[in-house]
Order: structure tokens, then sequence, then C-alpha cells
């Protein structure tokens, strides 16, 4: 028992051991990608080289997380050119090679959202691990498939028999309020700058979609994403971010303060829409707007007019309320 106790000790004390933590490029440049205090605690591991017990981080093709154990990557270098080799030097000043004999011995793939818990052990919670997980799949895949459609094409994103279908189709775009009321998003048709920006998979079936408003001065504004996956989310942002849209800081029906880049700001804003007024005369029904619900005459507010006669198009089933500011 005596004996077992003492190799014991022994294993765990190897286990223990620190070497400088590196990674591929692919996993730097993953990390640079996503805005997240967890990625910024990567990025202070891997610009220091922090001691850690594990290292050679490199990426699976199917986006997991493949690492050495220090202390098998010190086994393995002891075994390779004697017991002396000093691996932590190696580590600080070589950069990791894949044709190393070290990369093929004992390694170990995992999940990226284990590895975080692995390796940052209570450092974050349950929601901040979950939001690095979809930001991380986002990058994982292919380069996603993007439309923009207008006019009478806008229609074809709110067709469900058009999206992608899961098991149980919990989500924000299966459970739009929109969808299939052609009527109601007839209006969007003749708005003059708008546009709906989908995501296609491979097999042309819709993933998510969003509203893209051209305001009154010329900005493009990202409206709220209806999505089936969580990650889906993010490849929006980063479509907006990378067109220099602004886009909703919380990804909610109502109001929101919104984004541009990674900058917050506040904004008073109109678009252009049909006279609603004349749209009213015609019996014509009206969307569900999630952010510019105000409407009045050819304009479409964020927020309450100044003044005069509006609408609050905030209808399921194509009515509105109306108000007078005086």
């Amino acid at each position: 028992m005596k004996l077992l106790r003492f190799f014991d000790f022994i294993l765990e004390a190897a286990s223990d051991m620190m070497l400088p933590f590196r990674c591929s490029s692919d996993f730097e440049k993953k990390i640079s990608e996503i805005d997240s205090a967890i990625a910024n605690k990567f990025s202070q591991y891997i610009k220091a080289r922090y001691p850690s017990k594990y290292t050679l981080i490199t990426i699976s093709e199917n986006g997991n997380i493949i690492y050495s154990d220090s202390y098998r990557v010190d086994e393995f270098k002891q075994k390779e050119l004697g017991k002396d080799y000093p691996t932590q030097r190696w580590l600080d000043y070589f950069p990791p090679n894949p044709s190393d004999g070290v990369f093929s011995y004992r390694r170990v793939e995992i999940g990226i959202g284990k590895f975080i818990n692995k390796i940052f052990p209570g450092d974050f919670t349950p929601t901040e691990v979950e939001d690095f997980v979809n930001k991380w799949r986002s990058l994982s895949e292919e380069e996603p498939i993007f439309e923009l459609l207008s006019g009478y094409e806008i229609k074809r994103g709110y067709r469900s028999n058009n999206y992608h279908f899961t098991e149980t189709n919990m989500n924000t775009l299966m459970n739009s309020c929109m969808n299939d009321q052609l009527d109601c998003i007839g209006m969007y048709e003749y708005c003059p700058d708008l546009r709906l920006l989908v995501l296609f998979n491979d097999e042309n079936r819709i993933l998510g979609r969003a509203l893209i408003w051209k305001d009154y001065e010329g900005r493009y504004i990202m409206d709220r994403v209806y999505y089936i996956y969580d990650s889906d989310y993010f490849k929006f942002v980063k479509f907006a971010k990378k067109n220099g849209w602004l886009y909703k800081k919380r990804n909610v029906s109502g109001g929101s303060s919104f984004m541009k880049g990674d900058t917050e700001m506040s904004l008073e804003t109109k678009v252009r829409v049909p006279d609603v007024f004349m749209m009213q005369y015609n019996g014509d029904p009206f969307p569900y707007m999630d952010t510019f619900f105000y409407a009045q005459g050819e304009w479409a507010y964020n927020n309450p007019p100044d003044e005069g006669r509006y609408f609050k198009l905030t209808d399921t089933e194509g009515g509105y309320e109306e108000y007078t500011t005086i």
C-alpha cells in the first residue's frame, strides 16, 4: 500500500508540471477574432507563454481542441533526447513544429468548452463559456452563404417551407410571428431601401434572416436576427461588422442601443416606408416591426415622433395602435 501511494505521489507530481503555453497559428488567429473575456485570457497566455499544465494546442478538422499534457511533452523529449533535455527552454524559444514526433505522442482531443473549463477551472460562468463556444463554432465552419433579397423576393425569407428543420424547431426563426404572414410583410416589398439578409446552408435551406434598413442619413442598420442555431447569430454580427453596418446590441424586439464594430452607441433615426396612412385607408395589413415600429406617413422611427399622428406597428395580426403627440 505504501508503494502504491509512493507511485501515486510521483504521478501526481509529474502531472502538475508546467510548461509554456504554446499553440498553432490557426488557434491564435481564431482567438483574436472573438470578442470575449475568455479570448482575452487565452491571448494573455499566448503572449506571455504562460506556464500551463497543457500546451501544444492545435485545432482538429471538426473544430475540437487537441492538446498535450505538459508532463507528457517533457516525458517524450526526455526519452527522445535524454533526461537533461531543456524542454521548457525548447518551448520558450522554438515555435512548435507539427512534424515533431511529440505531436503524435499521447495527445488529447476535447471540445472547446471542456477545454476552457479544464484550463481555467471556475474562472468563467457557464453562460460565458456557452457564449464563447457559439462564437468559436461560428468561425469553425465553411464560409457562410449569405444573400441579400429585395422587393418581392423578401417574401422568400418568410416562407417556413424554405427553412431548415431540426428535431425540436425551438428557435427564434421557427417561432417568428411573421412566418408565412405574407400579406402582413407585403409592406416590405415597397420599402425603397430595404433588404433582407438571409443565411442559407449548402442545401439552400434558410438558417436565419435579418432586415437591413438604410436610414435617412444613409447608414445601414441590421435589425433583429432570427436564427436556428445560436452560433449562426454571430455569423450575422460578423457580416455586419465586415460591411460597416450598425446592429442591435441586444438581439431583441423593442428598444436597444446599437453597435458599430465594437463601439456602443445610442441612435434615434428613421427609415423610409410606404405611406402608412394611405395603407390604413386602403385596409392593408402591417408587419410586426421589431425596431422601427413608430410609423408616420412615409417614415418609420425607432422612437416616437416629436409631434402629430402616428401608428405603433407591434400587432402580430396586421393591426396597429394609433397615437397623437401634441
